[in-house]
């Protein structure tokens, strides 16, 4: 009779036994298989929520300085005047000459914003004589997501977002609805296409990705551009402008609001008083990823470290009870001159094969409890990022309640994987061999006479 027979008759006439300790294994492999996965996907998130948090306070940092020297200009918004199109009073020359004369003003930005609605389009116009548009990240598309931006120099070229590019319309359902029938939608026009606008024919450069926070530009062009496509030379909607430093932006607002009451004025350098308040809730929620970081990696590893004495300990015990309890048996085999190493190896495959049907059980259950489980015995990850979303000046606030599901993150979810089977199973015989080493040797080195003489 061979040893694999002679462990499975073992392991059948003692069926209630090995019911229970296999059921006791598959508990402890179980968590065993469900620990390591979930212990690398939180971590993965944790980690990711850490460097977004960094790259939020060194973007925190490098706008302060720009945001605080702005102020933007316009009249108040009015979308029944005598020019629906122009839904602002236009910023006349003679004021944007006045401006450029106050003292510490560096830079001022005429901006045209104008609806078509022969149309329906949105122009949008930015001079382009010069690099100064660069100031704020906000005047030119900032997500490209084909072709390239406008340019210093550019004439007769445009940049599309992608509702015109797909020619969307907005349809009924929610916001989250319409985004997804809009990012479904193919592209009508593309990159090197004509557009023709009030008789004057573009090239397109570049399509602008849809952008939740700013609102869509519809089509930017030079200024030269858009004044001739509207029929508006000279005017402006909005101005932004830069002044020298930081001390001189409230004397700076004060002229230009002597110069007309009605003038709405917004300056970026009122976000100052919240930048610390900003930095210290994203430096908060840095070192709350970090202490759930912590919290996993020391969970876990204990978890993982009592898991596995666990099955070693109950591999031991059940074994060394039955070395005691087939002593007579041990004595017939070596009478019958069943050798040391016989012995050794039945008592390691009984080990081995108690956890190997364990292990199989387990990964079978852990397909279907890896998440629950994982959430009872490890520390839960908000999945909550915060997003630092951009005002349309180009200052920012934390929006705490952005989802990792609406983010760019990407973290693998823990999963019973084919590595991780094998893996599982590789250890749950290691595991079975090492507990049943010690009876196994004890039983090996059992003396026949003795053994016979056992009551």
């Amino acid at each position: 009779m061979g040893i694999l027979t002679r462990t499975i008759k073992s392991l059948n006439r003692r069926k209630t036994r090995t019911a229970i300790v296999i059921a006791a294994l598959t508990l402890a492999l179980t968590l065993l298989i469900v620990v390591p996965p979930s212990i690398n996907e939180r971590t993965a998130y944790t980690q990711t929520t850490i460097e977004v948090m960094g790259g939020y306070n060194d973007s925190v940092a490098d706008l302060v300085t720009l945001s605080a020297t702005e102020i933007q200009c316009e009249y108040a918004f009015y979308p029944f005047g005598p020019d629906p199109g122009l839904q602002r009073n236009p910023i006349n020359q003679s004021l944007y000459s006045a401006i450029v004369t106050i003292p510490d003003v560096n830079t001022v930005i005429p901006v045209l914003d104008y609806w078509l609605s022969n149309v329906s389009l949105s122009i949008h116009g930015v001079p382009l004589n010069d690099s100064s548009y660069s100031k704020d990240p906000a005047i030119l598309p900032s997500n490209i997501t084909a072709g390239r931006n406008l340019q210093v120099g550019d004439s007769g070229v445009i940049v599309v977002d992608e509702i015109v590019a797909k020619n969307y319309i907005w349809g009924p359902g929610t916001p989250e609805e319409q985004i997804a029938a809009l990012y479904a939608k193919d592209y009508v026009l593309h990159v090197g296409d004509s557009f023709e606008i009030s008789g004057h024919k573009f090239t397109i450069v570049g399509i602008e990705g849809y952008d939740p926070v700013v609102s869509p530009h519809g089509v930017t062009m030079s200024l030269e551009d858009a004044w001739a496509v509207t029929g508006k030379a000279g005017m402006a909607s909005k101005y932004f402008i830069f002044v020298d430093n930081v001390d001189s932006v409230g004397s700076v607002i004060q002229r230009i609001q002597n110069l007309d009451q009605k003038l709405m004025l917004t300056a970026g350098y009122l976000q100052l008083n919240t930048v610390n308040g900003l930095l210290s809730q994203i430096d908060d929620v840095t070192k709350s990823a970090q202490s759930t970081l912590t919290r996993i990696q020391s969970i876990g590893t204990a978890e993982i470290a009592l898991v596995v004495v666990g099955v070693i300990v109950v591999i031991l015990f059940m074994m060394l009870h039955g070395v005691r309890e087939r002593t007579k048996e041990i004595g017939t085999l070596k009478a019958m001159g069943a050798g040391n190493s016989t012995i050794l190896g039945q008592f390691i495959l009984e080990g081995m094969l108690l956890c190997l049907i364990s292990v199989v059980i387990a990964l079978a259950i852990s397909v279907f409890v890896m998440v629950p489980v994982s959430n009872a015995i490890l520390p839960v990850v908000d999945h909550r990022i915060p997003c630092l979303s951009i005002y349309p000046n180009g200052t920012r606030w934390l929006d705490v309640e952005f989802t990792s599901g609406s983010s760019t993150i990407d973290v693998a979810p823990a999963s019973v994987t084919p590595e991780l089977m094998l893996f599982a199973i590789g250890l749950a015989l290691l595991l079975g061999a090492v507990g049943s080493l010690y009876p196994a040797l004890k039983a090996a080195r059992t003396k026949p006479a003795e053994a016979m003489r056992y009551e």
